[in-house]
Parts: C-alpha cells; structure tokens; sequence
C-alpha cells in the first residue's frame, strides 16, 4: 500500500508541478526513480511489477509508441531489483549513482526502440543538451526521495527524515 501511495504521489509530481516548471528547460522522470526505488528496496519481482505498472501509466498519458515505457521501465525495475541483492540498501551515495546510469540507458534505450533516427543523428548533441542534465537532475532528486522513502519504509512510518 505505501508503494501505491508513494506511486500516486510520484505521478500527480510529475505531471503537474515538474511538467509545468522544468528547471533549466530539464524536466526529471520520477516514475523512473520510483521504479528504481521500488525494485531497490523489494526485489525484482517488485521493481518488474512496479516498472510494468508505472510505464504502462506513462504510456497511456503520454501516447506515441504505446509499450516502449512499459518494456523499459520493466527492464529497470529487473535490474533495480537485481542490485538491491547485490549492494547495501543503507548506502545513500549507490542510488543516485544507479539512477543516474538508469535515466542513460531508459534515453538510449527510447532512442533506439522508438527508432528515432533524428535524435540518434545528432547523438552528442542530444546527450549534452538532454541526456546529462535529465540524469544528473534525477540523481539529485533520486537522492534525496531514496533517503525519505528509505527512511519511512524502515522505520514503520513513524517519521520521514
């Protein structure tokens, strides 16, 4: 139940507040951090059902290519999951590290399967002025909601920080 309120939460963020004000033209994907978080803290099983779920959401929102954030935030829930067995969950600078690898590979990866040849054309162009700041934009905020989920989940509830 906390995953599903921290899922609506993440969502009305997304399309409201950080759809409306981008900072610096960058707008973060937090369903990608919540995807991330979900898999991290509960396993792949959690983060394949969690990514399933939320790129489905995205792509009903969103349009275009139907199934493409479906399969990728499916794909980073797995490997999310896979982490959380292989690293400390305690260790507050690994997240935002992954997250940051996870927002290349989900822009690589909408890239190449949505075969958008435009962006893959101008590909260091695309990296420098789309990629990087999405990514470093969601490992900041990635950091900061870890530490507040993490610290929720694992102490019943009881205080966020």
């Amino acid at each position: 139940m906390q995953y599903f309120f921290f899922f609506l939460i993440t969502l009305i963020l997304q399309v409201t507040v950080f759809s409306f004000y981008p900072l610096a033209g960058v707008k973060p994907d937090l369903l990608l951090i919540f995807v991330f978080i979900t898999g991290y803290l509960s396993g792949t099983g959690a983060g394949a059902g969690g990514g399933f779920f939320a790129g489905f959401i995205q792509d009903i929102l969103l349009g275009g290519m139907f199934g493409i954030n479906t399969f990728i935030k499916m794909i980073i829930g797995i490997l999310s999951g896979f982490f959380s067995e292989q690293f400390y969950k305690r260790n507050y600078v690994l997240p935002p590290v992954l997250i940051f690898i996870m927002t290349i590979f989900k822009e690589f990866a909408v890239i190449f399967t949505a075969g958008n040849m435009a962006a893959g054309l101008m590909l260091g162009n695309y990296f420098k002025s789309v990629v990087l700041p999405e990514a470093i934009y969601n490992a900041i905020l990635g950091l900061v909601i870890y530490f507040v989920f993490f610290n929720y989940i694992y102490s019943g509830g009881k205080h966020y920080v």
